[in-house]
């Protein structure tokens, strides 16, 4: 037997790890097989496999593989193959082997697992506060990445995520820095977390005997740990809105790390009514002494009232510049959803769209939870044993 250049095939064994005066053909395609693989189900985003014939193999076996559908092979470096940055979901993969003499595995081997989101586990677990004198709680809550703030009522706290000992304090001890007038009678309070800038927030509104007086406090804590003490500055919300002194209720608070979005009711003092939401944005670093976010003054860089007929408006920061505020409320029929953005390049609030919903309220009357205080009645039909019992409600503002 001779080669391509017509050499003489050596037969004595010393050269073809053959028995001596035989020469044997490899004609047998190996087979692959996996010995290392991910579990079926994982949480993991990265899989280790390693591969093997299950027939002998004495020249070398050199692999690759295909992953999710691939159309072509990529070749596997060694015997090993690691992979990360795998998404959630299901995963396919298919090896094939090649030997030293060219043959070719004919059916490759495969494996399927899945990747699961990990499911959540409480890490910490620790007392909050506990206040029965207040109905509903109003209550607020923000954690940062070492602590959380919690506040309830006519108290705050905060503590380290490893459930350290927390530091409590009434919330007129906590805004006493405003004096007595900024925090006579104190409610609502509201807290959130800016992860850009590392501070917390929190808010509450006062509205004095009469409620002749209004404002809403704020304190910003100085860094990411509330322990190392915080700004405070006191917003007036004494506003004359078409002719009518009023004040705020039930503030809601969201941040983007260039602003501060305080919503609020505005309620007549002198005279029954809603007003409409006035809407505040704080700039974070605008105004004398670099704004409030380093003890400086607060500075409104733009605000806006709503019509009172849109009912009661909230604000959500979307982290893209953008800052959305909705509100629903019924018209005749008609649910209606209004929406509006504020433009944080600009400080300017773009125009108001509405939303028709058409009648999605169940049952003979406009039934719905509502978030705040309100003054309910049981409707006189009655509804059966197995299911809630609806609630008509009015809106009503303590005096």
């Amino acid at each position: 037997m001779k080669d391509v250049a017509g050499n003489d095939a050596n037969l004595t064994g010393a050269a073809n790890y053959n028995p001596a005066g035989t020469l044997q053909i490899d004609t047998i395609a190996p087979v692959p097989a996996f010995s290392q693989e991910p579990p079926l189900v994982t949480s993991s985003s990265t899989a280790v496999f390693a591969f093997t014939t299950s027939n002998a193999e004495t020249n070398g076996v050199s692999y690759a593989y295909k992953l999710d559908g691939a159309t072509t092979w990529t070749a596997v470096t060694g015997s090993t193959l690691p992979l990360s940055g795998l998404a959630n979901g299901s995963h396919a993969i298919q090896v094939q082997a090649t030997d030293g003499a060219g043959n070719v595995s004919g059916s490759p081997a495969s494996y399927n697992w899945t990747i699961a989101p990990a499911a959540a586990q409480i890490e910490t677990q620790f007392s909050g506060i506990s206040v029965t004198s207040t109905y509903p709680p109003n209550n607020g809550l923000a954690v940062g990445p070492n602590n959380i703030v919690m506040m309830e009522g006519s108290r705050i706290e905060w503590t380290n995520l490893a459930g350290g000992s927390p530091a409590l304090q009434s919330v007129y001890n906590f805004f006493s820095p405003l004096g007595a007038t900024a925090a006579s009678s104190l409610n609502h309070p509201r807290c959130v977390y800016d992860g850009i800038n590392q501070r917390y927030i929190v808010v509450m509104d006062n509205s004095a005997s009469g409620h002749t007086v209004s404002n809403i406090d704020i304190a910003v804590s100085k860094d990411s740990n509330p322990n190392d003490g915080w700004y405070f500055a006191s917003l007036n919300t004494s506003l004359t809105i078409n002719g009518q002194l009023t004040s705020a209720d039930s503030p809601t608070v969201s941040v983007d790390g260039s602003n501060i979005y305080i919503t609020a009711s505005q309620y007549n003092v002198n005279v029954s009514g809603y007003a409409g939401t006035e809407c505040w944005v704080i700039g974070d670093t605008a105004g004398a002494g670099g704004g409030i976010y380093n003890g400086g003054a607060l500075t409104v860089v733009a605000n806006q009232i709503t019509p009172s007929i849109q009912s009661i408006f909230t604000a959500v920061a979307g982290n893209n510049g953008k800052t959305y505020y909705a509100s629903d409320y019924s018209s005749g029929s008609q649910v209606v959803v209004t929406l509006q953005t504020y433009d944080a390049a600009t400080n300017t609030f773009g125009p108001a769209s509405t939303i028709n919903l058409g009648n999605i309220d169940q049952g003979g009357a406009y039934t719905a939870q509502q978030w705040g205080r309100t003054s309910c009645s049981t409707p006189a039909t009655s509804a059966p044993a197995t299911s809630p019992t609806p609630m008509a409600f009015s809106t009503a503002w303590p005096r």
